[in-house]
């Protein structure tokens, strides 16, 4: 890749994250969404599916995306080709919500959380292509540092994105302010779309390998990423526990809102503390990335995690709570960088079928994620805490003890053998 296209390829990127993230602070999973169906009366259960719907539709597509990307002339065609799916859902519900949030709030749950699935698996076909394009344009010494302008360019952005969303929920009558806010989404994730429209590929050079990759059944495609890799297998492992963590913290700011007695512009006040949190900690995050690999961040990833739910069960009042929310933002950074580490694990050429495997398994079991909505529906967020702290130690324990950074993998077995 000339230099010049790399530099080109790296603001572009960077453009493209900036307007989809920032696109995504207005409907964020994390706050807005999980208080909309709330607000409509949705049951725990609804809540709950929440993240579910994410981890599925971002995970399981991905495995069967692999051969389409590894077919494809064009990666930066694939990408576009799926992610118009990643923005029209929104549009949807910006007409719908008006229709339907005060006669069929029900039924509007249901058209929610199915546009959640709906863009969310257009993401999980999109991510194999994305990720290949990195792999291929950008060097690994700097795609930490990408996806940590990334993020903080957009957050940033999303700052002021948080005080329009509280504007917006204080200022205009339910249902229209959330309509609103689903637009103001579909608005500027359509710019991120243009912005990556301009991205320039490397000229392919196909080979046997890729062809008979492209070829292999899912079985033999899983059987060549997992046979013989026993740290990719517990890599995989404490991915899906984090993503079972993570299911509790759908909760987090219903928590808030119901403990505290706070209006719905509260989640204006969540956007912008978690906008703030990332502004902070992705570039650490990024540079460490950079420097020593992503274990490190994992290791911080569950312990905020840990450290959310110690401090649910302690009872911290409000606002110090908000540190709940900060937590959670912390821990989620990690999902911004952890695609990185899948493909340091992947030799040459192999970037979608490591993306696609680990994503299967780790879809498989976000569904538990749904435990959560029961758990919180006959025993409380007491119950809730305690969930999220167990798996969140466990998903520790197998990064920190099982899992060896690949990068220090790689440089054990490229040491030649001391001589005797």
């Amino acid at each position: 890749m000339p230099d010049g296209h790399y530099r080109r390829n790296f603001w572009v990127l960077t453009a493209d994250g900036l307007l989809f993230f920032f696109g995504m602070i207005f409907i964020s999973f994390e706050s807005v969404l999980p208080v909309f169906l709330a607000r409509l009366g949705a049951p725990r259960l609804g809540i709950a599916l929440v993240p579910v719907a994410v981890a599925l539709g971002i995970n399981i597509p991905s495995l069967f995306a692999a051969p389409l990307v590894e077919r494809a002339p064009s990666k930066r065609a694939h990408v576009l080709r799926y992610a118009v799916w990643q923005r029209v859902p929104w549009a949807v519900v910006a007409v719908m919500t008006p229709l339907l949030a005060v006669s069929h709030g029900r039924w509007l749950v249901v058209i929610v959380l199915f546009a959640t699935l709906v863009a969310t698996t257009a993401g999980g076909f999109v991510i194999p292509a994305f990720f290949d394009i990195v792999a291929t344009t950008v060097p690994v010494a700097r795609r930490g540092t990408l996806f940590a302008l990334r993020s903080v360019l957009s957050y940033l952005f999303g700052i002021g994105g948080g005080f329009v969303v509280r504007l917006v929920l204080d200022r205009v009558a339910f249902p229209n302010n959330y309509a609103l806010l689903y637009a103001i989404a579909f608005v500027v994730l359509c710019g991120g779309l243009v912005a990556f429209a301009f991205i320039r590929e490397p000229e392919p050079v196909p080979s046997d390998d890729d062809a008979r990759s492209a070829r292999m059944s899912l079985r033999e495609r899983i059987t060549l990423v997992l046979g013989g890799n026993s740290n990719f297998r517990r890599y995989i492992v404490s991915r899906a526990l984090l993503i079972l963590a993570f299911a509790t913290t759908s909760f987090f700011p219903v928590y808030l809102v119901e403990e505290f007695g706070l209006p719905d512009s509260a989640s204006g006040v969540f956007a912008v503390l978690t906008a703030a949190t990332f502004i902070l900690v992705n570039p650490v995050f990024g540079r460490i990335g950079n420097r020593v690999g992503y274990k490190p961040i994992f290791v911080v990833s569950f312990l905020s995690l840990a450290a959310a739910a110690v401090v649910g069960l302690l009872g911290v009042p409000a606002p110090a709570a908000y540190v709940l929310v900060v937590l959670t933002a912390t821990s989620q950074s990690v999902n911004l960088l952890a695609w990185n580490m899948t493909v340091e694990f992947a030799p040459g050429g192999q970037v979608p079928s490591y993306i696609g495997v680990s994503g299967l398994f780790i879809g498989l079991v976000a569904p538990l994620g749904l435990l959560t909505g029961w758990i919180v529906e006959l025993f409380g967020f007491g119950a809730l805490f305690v969930t999220t702290a167990i798996t969140a130690l466990g998903g520790l324990a197998v990064m920190a003890i099982g899992v060896e950074e690949p990068r220090v993998a790689q440089r054990r077995l490229n040491q030649p053998d001391m001589p005797i």
